[in-house]
């Protein structure tokens, strides 16, 4: 996870647990899932974390996993 940046939903309590457990990423926060995805579009992260289905919903309608995916691993 080392060099690695991520968007995510501010206030969402799953930043708080990355920035606590892993310090070493850096962690952009926006508005919304699809200002996160903008984000991972234009390559300025290298991820997104969210609720799963919310990235799922989102993804579906922007046909985002044609280029994309959802890793099998929990953090």
């Amino acid at each position: 996870m080392r060099g690695k940046t991520l968007a995510g939903i501010k206030a969402d309590y799953a930043l708080t647990v990355l920035k606590e457990h892993y310090p070493e990423l850096k962690i952009l926060e926006y508005d919304s899932i699809g200002e996160c995805a903008e984000q991972l579009k234009a390559q300025n992260v290298d991820g997104i974390v969210a609720d799963e289905q919310n990235i799922m919903h989102y993804g579906q309608g922007e046909k985002m996993f044609q280029d994309y995916y959802i890793l099998d691993e929990e953090v």
